[in-house]
């Protein structure tokens, strides 16, 4: 029998183990080329977030132009980033620094957080499924914000585990989640989550009215300093540039609109870039309305853990947030993938041997229950399916008819009116829909991976094909072995964490085994081109990271800049040609690109092919041009109208 003395050193062994992989992962090779597996957002948002604080250090001055993204937007970030640059000069590797180590710090907070409020065995998963998740760790591997801000938002949550040992703990947790708004305004959608916390603290007794307004104490605290500080100085433009930048594009309008982006956010990508822990938080989820169905919802609300059901509650508010507006690319979803995380650490530590007690004769429980375990995920393909136009009459009529037709027979099943015999089928067919589908999509992530090698299943390789089918017969072999299993969480749980690490760890090796420098040299090449005299304008500023250039970022839809030409001269202008693998002419290139005004004559100077991969070739292709000033220059055109 192993000793206690033993089963410790074995536990510090692991633990140590797994963050200094975490953290490897997110700093080696930092200034390469991002994942193709990232969204191509990296294009142009790792330059357009290092914007002001680059301007500041190049030119003594934040604001320069019109486009003010970093500075009114994630002010705490351009701050540091500031400083980092000030310290160790602006390059790829230290404009991604912030967000490695913030990534990783998150892995650390979620492991303290979860061994203090579940276990050190829940924690261990925890960081396992953080800190070797791809889609985490190539965040954390750019300069986007949203790894930074999710580090406040878990430092947040670590500090309020500790308020009961001393107050102060939930002053410096507002502190914390104040300081997430001021890393990126987007913290905003926590906010929901932060008010159905508040409901079922309230219906818990876990929440004394003097830890509330501590937590709300640290919080307004730091926001007044940053109202008075920043905002009321520059607050026109502060308005107007949110206003700008938001406007269309932020949040819906309309019935049609709204249910669209529910129905989107329902089928987003994102949960097939996570399926274990997405397949894992809706177990979580199921058994609560599980629990609620047949026990009561104050009960089983006060029967939670904290943490889970504090998770749980900002997790969907903070979906429910999300389910409003119309940009849902997958690195706002970060937020939710940490609080997803917990959910799924939770329920594989505690397992789900309570859903076998449905297949009871004697089982009672209510429709909504019934339906959430029989019929959700068939729902959620029934609103993804597209029958004719999107949201037409015929669409919408045959959706709610399926809909109710699921709703009747989780009410018979409810009152009692359905057969025995048909109750242990509809349980069956629930648990292989249920595995099916993430099944497949672990597999659609393997074979997007595998791609990334140069392996194509359409090629016609024999090469490609057996080695295809000896990954998908590993990964199915799992799926069989697991599914035999599922009744117990402690059989499953070494499974699950092997066919986790798999398919995390060959997303992972198609940029840490085969790495390229595209963008860095790219950017080299123009820092030799350009000097400090130049202006350059572009929508696509990250290639420019590390020239003297002045940049400036003209968008003639959301009224950035749209001057420049007329106000600065400027001698360049940098296109993409292609675009996520995708070609465009110069005459397909959108106004913010091209052309130039008339009185100006492009000459091509460099081109280069950005972010290689075997099978598709390069994912981005740049060309940068002279601008030419022509001789009779006063026939310009007009400058065009700036306001917003």
């Amino acid at each position: 029998m192993v000793s206690d003395a033993t089963r410790l050193k074995r536990t510090i062994l692991a633990v140590c183990l797994i963050l200094a992989a975490a953290l490897l992962l997110r700093v080696i090779n930092l200034d390469a080329d991002p994942s193709a597996l990232i969204s191509r957002d990296v294009i142009t948002d790792e330059g357009w977030w290092a914007h002001n604080a680059r301007n500041a250090v190049l030119y003594g001055q934040w604001r320069i132009d019109d486009y003010n993204q970093g500075l009114y937007s994630g002010y705490l970030y351009n701050a540091l980033l500031y400083f980092v640059f000030v310290k160790f000069g602006i390059s790829f590797t230290i404009v991604r620094m912030l967000s490695a180590l913030t990534g990783w710090l998150t892995v650390v907070l979620v492991f303290l957080l979860v061994r203090r409020e579940i276990s050190t065995r829940a924690a261990l998963f925890s960081s396992v499924f953080l800190g070797f998740s791809n889609l985490h760790i190539i965040y954390s591997r750019t300069g986007f914000v949203e790894s930074m801000m999710v580090f406040f938002l878990c430092l947040a949550l670590w500090l309020w585990s500790l308020r009961r040992k001393h107050g102060f703990f939930a002053l410096l947790s507002g502190v914390a989640f104040a300081l997430s708004l001021l890393t990126k305004i987007t913290a905003i959608y926590c906010v929901p989550g932060l008010a159905l916390f508040i409901v079922v603290a309230s219906i818990r007794h876990s929440m004394s009215r003097r830890e509330t307004l501590s937590f709300l104490a640290g919080a307004g605290a730091v926001v007044a300093v940053y109202t008075i500080w920043f905002i009321v100085p520059n607050f026109g433009d502060w308005l107007r540039f949110n206003l700008a930048l938001g406007s269309g594009t932020e949040w819906t309008t309309g019935l049609s609109a709204r249910i669209h982006s529910i129905i989107k956010l329902l089928g987003s990508p994102f949960y097939a870039e996570a399926p274990f822990v997405t397949a894992l938080t809706l177990l979580a989820l199921g058994l609560f309305v599980v629990g609620s169905s047949r026990n009561g919802l104050m009960k089983t609300i006060r029967a939670a853990g904290e943490l889970e059901i504090t998770s749980a509650t900002l997790l969907l508010g903070y979906l429910c947030s999300l389910s409003f507006t119309v940009y849902q690319p997958e690195r706002r979803f970060l937020p939710a993938l940490c609080l997803m995380v917990i959910l799924s650490a939770a329920v594989l530590d505690k397992g789900w041997t309570s859903l076998e007690t449905l297949k009871d004769a004697d089982c009672r429980m209510n429709a909504v229950g019934w339906f959430t375990v029989l019929f959700l995920l068939p729902l959620i393909g029934i609103l993804e399916l597209r029958v004719g136009p999107a949201l037409s009459a015929g669409s919408v009529v045959l959706k709610l008819i399926a809909f109710a037709g699921l709703s009747g027979i989780a009410v018979a099943l409810s009152r009692g009116l359905w057969p025995y015999r048909l109750k242990k089928p509809l349980m069956l067919a629930s648990r292989m829909i249920f595995v099916l589908l993430f099944f497949c999509l672990s597999l659609g992530l393997v074979y997007k991976a595998l791609l990334l090698w140069g392996l194509n299943a359409f090629a016609g390789r024999s090469t490609d094909h057996q080695i295809l089918l000896a990954v998908g017969a590993l990964v199915l072999a799992f799926g069989v072995v697991i599914s035999r299993l599922l009744r117990d969480a402690r059989r499953a749980a070494p499974l699950l964490l092997g066919v986790f690490l798999l398919i995390e760890g060959i997303q992972i090796s198609t940029w840490l085994f085969q790495p390229a420098y595209t963008l860095k040299e790219a950017s080299a090449s123009l820092a030799g081109t350009l000097t400090r005299e130049d202006t350059v304008v572009t929508y696509y500023e990250t290639v420019l990271l590390s020239t003297a250039a002045k940049v400036v970022c003209r968008s003639e839809r959301r009224g950035f800049n749209v001057d420049v030409f007329e106000t600065s001269s400027p001698q360049y202008i940098l296109v993409l040609r292609r675009d996520n693998w995708k070609d465009y002419g110069l005459e397909e290139m959108p106004p913010e690109e091209w052309p130039p005004p008339a009185w100006f004559v492009p000459t091509k100077v460099a081109g280069f092919d950005l972010c290689p991969t075997r099978s598709r070739g390069p994912r981005f292709i740049m060309e940068l041009y002279r601008l030419n000033i022509r001789t009779k220059r006063h026939k310009r055109s007009p400058a065009p109208d700036t306001d917003l």
